[in-house]
């Protein structure tokens, strides 16, 4: 006896299933996610690690994609979010691999500032990448965020960035 034949949903199925799997895949910017890597990102190229500050937008870094070897992805200017602030992405460790985890909006938090990731030279003289962190704000300070800085030799160096005084009024 002749096979029956399938009907004609059960093959659309079939050929619409791997697609499916990959709906999970896409950050939130819309774009694939990189798969993981079993080795770390170069650093950046010397000349994508400084920017200006730019009023109403936040700079997103730049940063190595992988599609199937180290490709530079350039940085973009995102305007800010009132009530937010935006963590940049990073390649981190799981395991035995380097996985992207994509950049994001959080909401502020209250009686917090937010320190931004940014790119290290170490004393090799490597870039290396130091995530964002939350730090509880200081009564009587105002935060002065990190920036770039040409050092000595003319090198571009990050300012960490710090708590400064508020000026005291006349009346106390």
């Amino acid at each position: 006896m002749a096979g029956r034949a399938r009907p004609w949903w059960a093959s659309l199925w079939f050929a619409l299933a791997p697609l499916a799997a990959l709906g999970g895949c896409r950050g939130g910017d819309g774009v694939l996610v990189d798969p993981a890597a079993r080795y770390a990102p170069p650093p950046p190229p010397e000349d994508k690690v400084y920017f200006e500050p730019r009023d109403g937008y936040v700079w997103v870094e730049g940063r190595w994609a992988r599609p199937d070897h180290w490709e530079w992805r350039e940085g973009r200017w995102l305007p800010r979010r009132e009530g937010y602030v935006y963590q940049q992405g990073y390649w981190g460790r799981e395991g035995d691999a380097y996985v992207w985890h994509a950049g994001r909006w959080v909401p502020k938090r209250e009686g917090h500032v937010w320190e931004r990731g940014h790119w290290e030279r170490r004393e090799n003289g490597r870039l290396e990448w130091v995530p964002g962190r939350w730090r509880a704000a200081k009564p009587g300070h105002r935060w002065e965020p990190g920036r770039w800085e040409r050092d000595a030799a003319d090198r571009l160096t990050w300012r960490e960035g710090r708590f400064v005084p508020l000026p005291r009024s006349d009346s106390e």
